[in-house]
Parts: structure tokens; sequence; C-alpha cells
């Protein structure tokens, strides 16, 4: 009997210690789907597991935790060495950078980190344990009998927008551009498919531009993954008065929470297309455009779709991103020799390589019978009234019609009705030309003020500094104002061997009447000589 219970004794321990055993050991996995590609997911093994006989997982170390200050902050070893949470050890914990330090240096490493290359990262071969998975997942797993496969969804990934001009091969988040010139910018965004725990069904994509732009529609192109979406992919409304579009991407093959991800995860959303700042517009509001130290805005913004009640509008989103396209202006000052205003000139602004579509503050001549000005044969306006004499009325284009000294703001150049870009100075002697951009320029005095010389032309070149966000003139005589970010130049007119009479016919008349008196004279002292010889 003494050896029957010693053998039966002896089987019992036998088989508790491979009970044992198998509890502890398992060729058990786990995988990181949704991953991140391109991320570096590591395992940690911080604890043993074992299973009890009710199904109770139990945690124990082999490791001296007596000096361990977090392990003692929120873990109590009990009877029989298994290890016991505190009611301090709660999910925040666990997200925590201090959870995160402390697993990286408590744990033992399993394996190599591994980058991951498609949307699931595994390890396998696993005793069972209380592992912790690090990178964006940040999370613990059991590994045990009831779950010897475990896994765990990446849902801690964040959408990422980036939002750029291009220009060549280089991509800003800032230009300048003249008035109707293409500007090209490009979205890129970079999404999931999960925000936190919640499914995303659907992108969208707001794009707003300041009111001086106007929309290159047919330049619109969407991809994903590098693939052009064709149009039963997407859609796109388009707001021409604000102006301002907004592009939605079906994510799911219905459109819906229930459905199934059409794209990988960390998937790439490229928008592209141009716009200009448009003629039309600036001419019909010239308030539309920014000019100076104000720029041109375009805002861009990524939303999204996500959660089973499959809400109608967004419930995600991030910041907006915002480019800035800048132009200047150059305002033209006219004085003559004592530096006073001098009216009656008109100046053209041409360029090379610059803007050719140019807002000009012009001042115009209109017949008006309450007008204070009369026209010259010569082009010239003079605020001298015909007096009846012959000789001095034969100057003007017409004794009867008076001209009124008006200003409006135009759009001249290159494919408008006025293609020169010029304009009288007003009473105040000054002319403005908005929307210039980086070129070469010249300035011409085509219409002289009566009894003064021609003013010298004037070349410039216009250059932009993307860092301070300033213009600046290769010519000192344009120079700019620092605080509005807008040039001037003052142009003088000296009086030449006429005696200047602003703003009248000036010393012509001089000549028209003294001409013959001069002829005259000659032919008496002539006549005279002739007589003594």
């Amino acid at each position: 009997m003494k050896k029957l219970v010693s053998l039966v004794l002896a089987l019992a321990m036998i088989m508790m210690v491979g009970a044992a055993f198998a509890a502890t050991t398992s060729n058990g996995s786990i995988s990181v789907t949704n991953a991140e590609i391109g991320a570096d997911y590591a395992l940690y093994k911080l604890f043993d597991a074992t299973v009890a006989a009710d199904g109770t997982t139990a945690y124990m170390t082999s490791k001296d935790v007596s000096s361990d200050t977090f392990f003692n902050t929120y873990f109590t070893i009990g009877n029989g060495g298994y290890i016991t949470p505190k009611a301090a050890f709660t999910s925040e914990v666990l997200k925590s950078d201090t959870f995160k330090t402390w697993a990286a240096g408590f744990g033992t490493k399993i394996g190599d980190t591994k980058k991951a290359d498609s949307q699931t990262v595994s390890w396998t071969g696993l005793e069972y344990g209380y592992y912790y998975v690090t990178s964006t997942v940040g999370a613990v797993l059991t590994v045990d009998e009831v779950n010897p496969n475990a896994s765990v969804i990446d849902k801690n990934q964040h959408n990422e927008s980036d939002k750029k001009i291009v220009e060549g091969s280089n991509k800003v988040a800032l230009n300048e551009a003249g008035i109707n010139e293409d500007v090209n910018f490009e979205l890129t965004e970079t999404v999931r498919n999960f925000d936190g725990s919640e499914k995303i069904y659907r992108y969208q994509i707001d794009d707003q531009l300041d009111p001086a732009f106007a929309y290159n529609k047919t330049s619109l192109i969407v991809k994903v993954n590098g693939n052009s979406l064709g149009a039963s992919n997407y859609s796109v409304t388009w707001d021409d008065d604000t102006p301002a579009f907004t592009i939605l991407i079906p994510w799911t093959d219905n459109d819906a929470y229930d459905g199934a991800h059409l794209y990988d995860n960390n998937s790439t959303i490229v928008v592209t297309y141009s716009a200009k700042l448009d003629p039309d517009k600036i001419e019909t509001a010239p308030s539309n455009l920014n000019v100076g130290n104000v720029p041109n805005k375009n805002i861009a913004q990524l939303k999204w779709f996500k959660g089973s009640d499959n809400p109608t509008t967004p419930n995600g989103e991030l910041p907006e991103n915002k480019t800035d396209t800048y132009d200047t202006a150059l305002t033209i000052i006219k004085h003559d020799g004592q530096n006073n205003i001098l009216t009656g000139a008109q100046f053209t602004l041409t360029s090379t390589n610059g803007t050719k579509v140019i807002l000009v503050t012009e001042n115009y001549y209109e017949a008006d019978a309450a007008g204070t000005h009369w026209k010259l044969k010569d082009g010239t306006y003079t605020t001298e009234a015909p007096n009846g004499n012959a000789t001095h009325d034969g100057l003007y284009d017409s004794t009867e019609i008076k001209y009124l000294l008006k200003t409006r703001q135009v759009v001249k150049g290159e494919g408008r009705t006025d293609t020169s870009v010029s304009s009288f100075v007003g009473d105040d002697g000054t002319v403005t030309f908005t929307g210039l951009a980086v070129g070469h320029y010249k300035i011409e005095e085509t219409v002289v003020p009566a009894g003064y010389n021609k003013a010298a032309d004037i070349e410039f070149d216009i250059s932009f500094n993307p860092e301070t966000k300033k213009f600046a003139s290769s010519n000192n005589a344009v120079v700019l104002n620092d605080v509005s970010n807008v040039f001037s130049t003052t142009v003088i007119n000296q009086s030449g061997t006429e005696l200047p009479h602003t703003g009248g016919i000036g010393t012509t008349i001089f000549y028209i009447l003294g001409g013959p008196l001069v002829i005259g004279a000659d032919v008496i002292l002539v006549a005279r000589r002739k007589a003594q010889d």
C-alpha cells in the first residue's frame, strides 16, 4: 500500500509539473494589423503568464523589483509570487510615455525591431506572457491558453496634410505672382483607415482661394497612391463666387461604415490644380486683390467621416493648411524742377518678363460741360481757356469741348481691350500700377506737359525674398516702402527753353507770334545794309 501511495503521489507530481509547464509555454503569436508602412515596431515581454484551472491568468516575474519605483507604484507581489496591479494602474498609465519608457527598459525584447513593409507585423513562437508593443500602437497584450494568438489594430495613427505651391522643381509655402499668371497648387494627404477605434469611410478635401483668384477647373487631378481617380471614384463641387471647391472620396466600397476599405492604410491622396489672379474679377472689384504686405491666400483642409452611425457631415478634421501669394504696386509721383505737383503727364509701363496685365489707377479726360480742361492738338490738356485769338486758339483741338479729369481702376495689358498700360497722372500728380510681380520693367513718359522736357526712361528689376516676404528694386530711383511693401518713384520734368506755364499752353504761343516778327526784323536789317552799300 505504501508503495502504491508513493507511486500515485509521484505520478501526481509529474502531472503537476507537466501542467505547469504546459501553462507557461506555447507556440503563441502577436500580430499588429493596420500597421503604418515604414514605421518601426518592437515587442517586449514584461511578465510570465500561467493559467489556473479556473481559467484565470496569473502573472509572475523572476526579476528583482525591490528598487523598481514604477513597478512598486503600480504593482504588488502577493502570495506565491503572483503580480497584482494596483488601482492606480489605469488605461491612462498604459498610454503614457512613462509606461512606454519603463516597459522598454524592464521588459525582455523579443527579436529585432521590425520595420513594417506591409499592413501586418507579426511575432510567432511566443511563450505565454504579458507583452508590450511599441511604436504608434502602444498596446499591451496577453498570450495564454485562452488567447494564444493575440492581435491588435494600430488605431493610434494620425492623418497628415500638406499644401504647397509648385514652382518648377520646387514646392514652396509662399510665392509672388502677377495678374493672369498661373499658380500651381498641390495638396498631399497621407491618410489612415481608422481614427482611434472608429473606421473612416469617406474623405473630404475643402479648398478656398481669396476672391481675386479663379480656378482652372480643367487642371484638377485627383490621385490615390499615384493612380488618377476617374469621375466615378470621387465627386467635386465648385463655388465660383467664393471661390472654393469640395472633393468627396468614398473610402469604403459602399461609401458607408460597414463597407470594406478600398485603399490601404497609410495611402496618399494628391490633388493638383492651377489658379490665377483673375483680371476680370479684379477689374470688377479691385479691392479683391491683396497687394504688398497682405498676401492672396489659399486655404485647404482635410476632413473625414467615421463611425457606425454614418454621419452625413465630417466628424474628423485636421488644421487648415495655407499658402500665400504676394504681389506689389508702383506709384509714380510727378514733380516739376521746384518739387511742385505737375499734371498733364502720361506714363506707360512695359515689361519684358514680368507682369503684363496690370490694374491701373487710370486718370483720363472725358468730354464734359462741367470740365475745366481743354484738349490741345498735341494730345496734352490745359486749364487755359481759348481767348478768341485765332493764332492762340489754333493750338486747340476744339474751342468748344471741355474735358473733366476722372479716375477709375481698369485692367490693361495683354489680351485686354486696351493693351497699352498707360495713364495720365491725376490732380495729385500721381498714377499707380498694381499687380506687379518679379520681372524687368520700364517707365516711359509718353505725354509730356507743355513747356517741359521729356523725362528720361526708368528701367528696373523687381525681385522677391520669400524669407522676409519683401520685394526689392534694382534701381535706387524706384523705392520700396518697407511698411507697405509697395514701390514709388518721383519723376521730375525740367523746363526747356520755353517759359513753363504749368497746366497751360506754355510759351508755344510766343514762338508762333514771335516767329514772324523775327523774320521781319531780319528782312529789314538786310534791306538797310543793301541801301548803305
